[in-house]
């Protein structure tokens, strides 16, 4: 058996789901509701990798809502 323990979270309790560069997704910050949303983070990473629309729902989980406005990404 090997665990790691990790269980990365946001301040908001909603993941990071989204396209932050051309060739980059992210789908991160679960934390311990990750089995609960792995189908969801899959789907929508295919989505965004094949140039499908996404579904609305998943607006509040946009990766930069934390940044800051002085961010250059």
């Amino acid at each position: 058996e090997a665990t790691c323990g990790a269980r990365p979270g946001t301040p908001d309790d909603l993941p990071y789901l989204g396209q932050v560069r051309r060739n980059l997704i992210v789908s991160t910050g679960y934390f311990r509701h990750g089995i609960l949303l792995a189908a969801l983070g899959a789907r929508t990473a295919v989505q965004l990798a094949t140039g499908q629309q996404t579904s609305p729902a998943i607006a509040p989980c946009d990766p930069f809502r934390h940044a800051s406005s002085t961010l250059n990404v």
